[in-house]
Parts: C-alpha cells; structure tokens; sequence
C-alpha cells in the first residue's frame, strides 16, 4: 500500500499539509485539461501551464482515491466517480457515501447516483467462499 505522505513528500519535499486540498487541485486541473480548457488557475501544488490539444475521444471520466471523509468530500466536488480499495462496505455506506454527497451538494452538482462496486477476491491460494 503507497503511503500517500511519504509519496508527497517525495514529490514535494514535504507531505500535502491538506490531502483533500491537493485532491480537489489536482482533479480540478485535470477536468480543465480533458475539457480543452487550460489547467485552470495555477494552485500551489500542481502550477501547470499546459494544454492537451483537441483529441476526437470521448472525455473520461474522473475518479479520486478516497479513504477518509474529507478527501471524500473534495471528490463529490469534483470527480466523476471514486475509488476505494479493502474498506468495509459500512465503512462506505456510513463515512464515505455521505461524505461524497456532501461533497456534491456544496458544489452544486447534480446527484453523481454514486454507487459501490466491490469485486470479491479471496487471498492466492486461499479456497473462494
């Protein structure tokens, strides 16, 4: 599992002193670009000064990594969709579910319909249930 501090602090110099912060930033950026926009005012974190040229594609769709409610909160802002990895399905339903709508609802943004997806694995060699 990536620590997302040490791999901040790696690009950065130092960790995101706010997580949610650097989330919403870099997905804003990112949805400019793949919209055909520059990235958007230049943020502290991601200061890009780039365009994509025009690309005959569809657009994709956005997803952020969320594992705590406040980085929920900035992807319901801002992401189309978002991912999580081994959390418990209460955990999703109780925190983070809420959490994105929340997120949604202060930016103004139509009801994403958000909804989990789990794929069931079992350990390797372990026998499936």
């Amino acid at each position: 599992m990536v620590d997302i501090g040490a791999f901040a602090e790696a690009l950065h110099g130092r960790p995101y002193a706010r997580p949610a912060s650097a989330v919403a930033e870099y997905v804003g950026a990112v949805r400019s670009l793949l919209h055909g926009g520059p990235p958007g005012p230049a943020g502290p974190l991601f200061p890009l000064g780039a365009a994509l040229p025009p690309a005959a594609a569809p657009t994709p769709e956005i997803a952020a990594g969320v594992l705590r409610p406040g980085v929920a909160q900035a992807a319901g802002r801002t992401a189309d969709t978002a991912v999580s990895w081994m959390t418990p399905p209460e955990y999703v339903r109780d925190v983070l579910l809420p959490a994105l709508e929340e997120g949604a609802r202060a930016a103004g943004r139509p009801d994403p319909g958000w909804s989990p997806s789990c794929t069931p694995r079992s350990p390797a060699g372990a026998a499936a249930p």
